[in-house]
């Protein structure tokens, strides 16, 4: 194996072209900086750029992003043909340098280390920094979970990013509100996008919204409407698989929570198999939201790359108002059957039809529900008492 020879280039230093140049195929250690530019030494050019290997030594920095003058050398040398590596000019210089080119073409060897459990973003549903699917039939509640998720995090003091092809702003507003997130709440952590650019182009612009919202958790409501916008086809393992390239690769460092549609028959994903490879945990989604009434939902686990996730995981949703919990329906009073059937500006009459209890029955948790301020009566007309208004 060649013995590779590092050599300092320093204008300022005698040069000793024997030495610099007697090994072209040699990495060069290069920190010659021209305050007018990043102007290149012009001894490089005799021997010629293509192809050869030089780091570029990068003094500290701290000015705007796109003006280190370490990338901007970095630049001009690959415009040239160098196959360039940056590395920071402090410590044992010689070694950073060894280490930054010890490669085999476009193959990087990467140095093993112990890897950490990924940090839970919501216990036993999500992790920080890892790309999960739920997916589901239509009206199951794959938004409502989304919905759910996003609020408890807002909750939390922590930015959502919510990217929507499939509801509309007033539907997901009003869910948000339900759940009881407040207005100011949501102006300040709640980054809600209705039909957003998708294209495989515009991905660079999604990224610097996520550098400046800085998100704990990305929703993508749902896949099939950007893969369309993306012009790809989810049948197809590459177009499955250039998306997520460009949209959620695993070097992104943002939870990601994509709700997605099974196929007819089944229990995954519809489309390429792909889509299951591309995330780190996924999820099937079964229930029957409705806000007419309260219902379980139910999330089985079909994969988890590093465990820690049960295999099934329970939550209750529906009803007007909005009842949102995990964990299992449990035990309710009669009342709040009578009162799950309710629909606002009901008649008594109408409301005991619905309820399909008998008349005693009816108007006895009519009259409980009515003095413990859950129902209103205006005119001969029954609704619910706004959540505000219960929790005075």
């Amino acid at each position: 194996m060649r013995a590779f020879v590092y050599e300092r280039l320093r204008p300022s230093y005698p040069y000793d072209e024997r030495s610099a140049w007697l090994d072209p195929a040699s990495p060069l250690i290069y920190d010659h900086y021209s305050d007018s530019g990043p102007e290149l030494d012009n001894r490089l050019y005799k021997q010629g750029l293509e192809g050869r290997r030089v780091v570029v030594l990068a003094p500290p920095y701290v000015g705007p992003r796109d003006s280190n003058p370490a990338d901007r050398v970095a630049r001009r040398l690959s415009e040239e043909g160098a196959r360039v590596s940056v590395v920071p000019d402090e410590g044992d210089v010689v070694a950073a340098a060894k280490d930054a080119t010890r490669s085999y073409g476009g193959f990087r060897r990467k140095i093993a280390r112990a890897g950490t459990k990924p940090e839970p973003l919501i216990d036993g549903v999500l992790f920080r920094a890892q790309n999960h699917t739920v997916f589901g039939g239509p009206g199951q509640g794959k938004t409502m979970l989304a919905c759910f998720i996003s609020a408890e995090l807002v909750k939390r003091g922590e930015n959502v990013v919510y990217l929507d092809r499939e509801n509309g702003q007033g539907r997901i507003h009003a869910r948000m509100l339900a759940l009881g997130r407040t207005e100011e709440e949501l102006e300040r952590r709640f980054y809600y996008f209705e039909d957003p650019p998708g294209a495989l182009e515009d991905a660079p612009d999604y990224r610097e919204l996520l550098q400046d919202v800085k998100p704990s958790l990305v929703v993508f409501d749902s896949l099939f409407g950007f893969l369309s916008a993306a012009n790809l086809d989810e049948n197809y393992g590459r177009d499955v698989a250039a998306w997520f390239d460009a949209y959620a690769p695993p070097t992104l460092e943002v939870a990601t929570m994509i709700l997605d549609h099974p196929p007819k028959s089944g229990d995954t994903a519809r489309g390429s198999s792909r889509k299951l490879d591309a995330v780190d945990v996924s999820w099937e989604l079964s229930g029957n939201f409705s806000t007419d009434r309260v219902g379980p939902l139910k999330l089985r686990l079909k994969k988890s790359r590093d465990g820690g996730l049960g295999e099934v995981l329970p939550f209750t949703f529906g009803g007007t108002p909005l009842r949102a919990e995990r964990g299992e329906m449990r035990n309710r009073k009669p009342e709040e059957r009578t009162l799950d059937t309710l629909e606002d500006s009901m008649t008594a009459g109408r409301w005991l039809d619905a309820s399909g209890v008998s008349d005693a029955t009816f108007f006895r948790h009519r009259d409980k529900l009515v003095k413990e301020r859950l129902v209103e009566k205006i005119g001969d007309h029954y609704s619910h008492v706004r959540v505000d208004e219960t929790q005075k």
